[in-house]
């Protein structure tokens, strides 16, 4: 049984299957920044638009890459997304991302150290010439509620995770695919194995027969 085992071991084609498997773990880990994230860093894309809130700098379809910084790492001019609090009665899951500009930096001295609080607002001068409300009483956005900085920009490959959202049940497709093909790439060999014994018995075949022809001649 183990002697058949390791027979069939012997037969996978290890460099395929560890090349789907990176593969695989990359389009896994964006799918997963894309939803929500992984150690502290995810995608996130400008929603709504043309001409959203940070027009001209970034619009609809712009993608960013963020990771959550420490507090003091957050300067003057970062553009940070953070949670909104204007509908404290609905998850934290649920409540909207905003992606604004950092135009104040508060900080409160505590007894369990110092506290830091931001204003943001957008870029557009047209819509958003006014100061972020982080709740209905206040402007100050508290670190807790920043996801992070952005740190790079993909221009307009963000309308594919805005169609990922559209359509979720794609990225379950995406996974189910990727299952079949492991599947498919560690059960293959012997099937493999076998073509390649009918074809190269079909090539001696083949041959027998020219080297009869030649003979007769």
């Amino acid at each position: 049984m183990s002697q058949s085992i390791s027979e069939y071991l012997s037969k996978i084609k290890w460099k395929d299957v560890f090349s789907f498997i990176i593969i695989a773990s990359i389009i896994f880990v964006i799918l997963k920044m894309l939803t929500g994230g992984i150690l502290g860093t995810s995608l996130v894309v400008i929603e709504n638009g043309p001409h959203s809130s940070m027009w001209p700098t970034y619009d609809q379809g712009d993608m960013f890459l963020i990771v959550k910084s420490k507090p003091e790492n957050i300067h003057m001019g970062d553009v940070i997304v953070y949670r909104s609090n204007l509908n404290p009665n609905i998850p934290d899951s649920k409540k909207l991302l905003i992606i604004h500009r950092v135009i104040n930096i508060t900080k409160v001295s505590t007894n369990e150290g110092i506290e830091y609080y931001y204003r943001v607002s957008g870029d557009n001068p047209d819509s958003n010439n006014y100061v972020d409300s982080y709740n209905i009483s206040s402007t100050l956005i508290p670190y807790d509620a920043i996801l992070g900085k952005t740190v790079f920009l993909i221009p307009k490959i963000g309308y594919l995770r805005l169609w990922l959202s559209a359509y979720p049940f794609i990225q379950y497709l995406v996974i189910g695919f990727l299952i079949i093909a492991l599947i498919y790439l560690i059960l293959s060999p012997e099937e493999e194995k076998e073509k390649k014994k009918e074809k190269e018995e079909k090539s001696k075949e083949e041959n027998t027969k020219k080297e009869k022809v030649s003979v007769k001649d």
